[in-house]
């Protein structure tokens, strides 16, 4: 729980992205139940300072599981699992305050994730995205996240397809509340959406998405 806690050092120097890293097609592990902590307050330069990250190009990362991690004050991303991973579960964590104005980074990126599940996280106040799906994501799930005063998007769905997006509340957030761009054959429902300070859900050069029985609550439709 909150008593074990992974702190990065003062003007600490990464060579690989990652305080917590997984690659070469790590795979079958779980991480729950504990803290990681970026210290971005006592970093004054240097990259890679993301909280969590797996695969590399030309590996797979498969049946991973993170699970009530506590992911704050990272420079770079908090979560990034990376390309490519199946079969992943996020679930239950706090991802908050990653990212700063020299490092536009989200709160969780998936990014070339297939089949994983990504749900009931509280994602706030982080640089850039609360959750950002990219880079050919397909077959996930997001359901029951809260995204909500993050400095871009709640939840941005970019050049990614069947995924669902479901039952998440999205508010107050910089930008839009959902917005997918380039992303097709997605299903956008039941979702609450509501106080972003553009519009609730936009798309943008995208087709065949399914958008239903979704709330959209004073959002100001800013373009």
């Amino acid at each position: 729980g909150e008593a074990t806690v992974i702190k990065l050092e003062d003007e600490a120097t990464l060579s690989s992205a990652g305080l917590i890293r997984a690659v070469d097609g790590a795979s079958h592990f779980v991480l729950e139940n504990f803290v990681v902590d970026g210290n971005k307050s006592n970093q004054t330069s240097g990259t890679n300072k993301y909280g969590f990250y797996c695969g590399e190009s030309g590996d797979v990362s498969e049946y991973l599981i993170l699970r009530n991690l506590h992911v704050k004050d990272c420079s770079g991303y908090g979560l990034d699992p990376h390309e490519l991973t199946r079969y992943m579960l996020i679930e239950d964590c706090l991802v908050e305050n990653n990212g700063d104005a020299s490092n536009d980074f989200d709160g969780i990126t998936t990014d070339y994730c297939e089949y994983s599940v990504i749900k009931n996280n509280i994602v706030k106040g982080n640089q850039r995205h609360g959750i950002n799906i990219v880079t050919t994501s397909s077959n996930n799930v997001y359901i029951g996240n809260i995204c909500e005063d993050n400095g871009d998007h709640g939840i941005t769905i970019n050049g990614s397809s069947d995924c669902v997006i479901s039952n998440n509340v999205c508010i107050d957030n910089t930008q839009n509340g959902i917005y997918a761009t380039s992303a097709d054959d997605n299903n956008i429902s039941d979702n609450y959406v509501s106080g972003n300070q553009q519009h609730g859900i936009k798309l943008y050069k995208s087709s065949y998405n399914v958008i239903s029985n979704n709330k959209l609550k004073n959002n100001s439709q800013q373009t």
